[in-house]
C-alpha cells in the first residue's frame, strides 16, 4: 500500500503423459478451462522495431475460442514485463496502452482506455473526475485487485479514479503524496499491486523494496504466479519441462500447483495443463488456429477474473 511507501468434465487429449499414467477429469480445473483467460501478444513496427502494438486474446481454453482486441501502438514504451500485466484492470474489461501516456495526453490530464470486449476506444479526463484543474497524467496503472481502479501519479500526487467497467470515471480519491526527494524519485508500480514505489538514484534499491532491477519480480494473480515469456521455448516451465513443439511459452502456476502452459506453435495456440505431482502434460481443448500473426510476442497470460 502507498501507506507502506474451474461440474461438466473438459475433454482432454494426453501430450508427453506417461504410459498408464491416464489424465483424469479433475486434472484438468474445469472451471478455469471454462473461463476466459487474457493473453497479451506484442507485435513491433518501425525502422528499428521501436513501435510496439499490443493485442489481447480473450481465450477460452476448453472451446479453444479466441477473441483479439489491439491498444494503439506505442513508440517506445516504458512499462516492464511484470508491469505490463497492470495495463489490464483487474476485472479484465479494461486497457491501457502503457503506463505513461503520450506527451499531450499527460498535459491534458487525459487517460486513453481500450474496452476489451468490443475495442471501444474512451478518453476519461482525469482532471474533471479528480476535480484538480492542474492534475498531470504522469504514469497511469490499474490496481492489480480491485476492477476498474485506475491509479494516477500527477508529481508527487497519487489518485485513483473509479472507471468502472466501461471506463466511465466515477469517484477519485487523493491516496497520498509521493515522497520524492533528490535521491529518490518516482520508479514505477509495483506489479503484485499497482501501488507506485520509489527508486534511488545511486542505487538498485526501492522503497518498499524488493522492485529493483536486481530482484525477483514474481507476479501474482488469483493466489496463484504469472509466468511471463521471455520471447524463448523454455527448457522448461513451472518445474516440467516444456513441450519441444512450442515456440515461445508463457503460463500460470496456481496455488495448489497445477500448472498452465500457452504454447505458441506457428500461429497456432494450443494451452496445456498438468497436475501438482503428475508427469507430462496434457492438451486442453481444441488448438486455436492461426489466431497469433508472424512476428508476434507472447507476453504474459492472466488467469480468468
Amino acid at each position: 500500500m502507498l501507506a507502506a511507501l474451474l461440474p461438466l468434465a473438459v475433454l482432454v487429449a494426453a501430450c508427453g503423459q506417461q504410459s498408464g499414467d491416464p489424465v483424469r477429469d479433475d486434472d484438468t480445473a474445469p472451471d478455469l478451462a471454462r473461463g476466459t483467460w487474457v493473453l497479451r501478444i506484442d507485435g513491433h513496427g518501425g525502422a528499428d522495431g521501436e513501435t510496439t502494438t499490443a493485442s489481447y486474446l480473450m481465450v477460452r481454453p476448453a472451446e479453444g475460442s479466441v477473441r483479439t482486441v489491439s491498444t494503439p501502438a506505442v513508440q517506445g514504451g516504458d512499462t516492464g514485463m511484470a508491469e505490463r500485466a497492470l495495463l489490464v484492470d483487474a476485472g479484465h474489461r479494461l486497457a491501457l496502452a502503457d503506463t505513461v501516456p503520450s506527451a499531450a495526453d499527460q498535459a491534458a490530464g487525459r487517460a486513453q482506455v481500450t474496452v476489451l470486449a468490443d475495442g471501444r476506444r474512451r478518453e476519461v479526463d482525469l482532471r474533471k473526475a479528480t476535480g484538480d484543474p492542474s492534475l498531470r497524467a504522469d504514469h497511469v496503472a490499474f490496481d492489480a485487485d480491485v476492477p476498474g481502479q485506475l491509479r494516477v501519479v500527477s508529481g508527487r500526487s497519487v489518485w485513483v479514479v473509479d472507471l468502472g467497467g466501461a471506463g466511465t470515471p466515477g469517484r477519485a480519491v487523493k491516496e497520498g503524496e509521493l515522497p520524492i526527494t533528490d535521491s529518490w524519485i518516482f520508479g514505477g508500480f509495483a506489479p503484485d499491486t499497482g501501488d507506485p514505489f520509489l527508486s534511488s538514484i545511486d542505487s538498485f534499491e526501492t522503497r518498499p523494496k524488493g522492485y529493483g532491477e536486481l530482484d525477483e519480480q514474481v507476479l501474482r494473480r488469483a493466489g496463484g504466479r504469472v509466468l511471463p515469456s521471455d520471447g524463448a521455448a523454455p527448457a522448461s516451465l513451472a518445474g516440467q519441462p516444456a513441450d519441444a513443439s512450442c515456440q515461445q511459452v508463457t503460463g500460470f502456476v496456481e496455488s495448489g500447483g497445477r500448472a498452465w502452459e500457452f504454447c505458441l506453435s506457428g500461429t497456432d495456440l494450443v494451452v496445456k495443463v498438468r497436475a501438482k505431482g503428475r508427469a507430462g502434460w496434457a492438451t486442453v481443448g481444441p488448438p486455436a488456429q492461426d489466431v497469433v500473426p508472424p512476428e508476434h510476442d507472447l507476453v504474459l497470460v492472466l488467469p480468468p477474473a
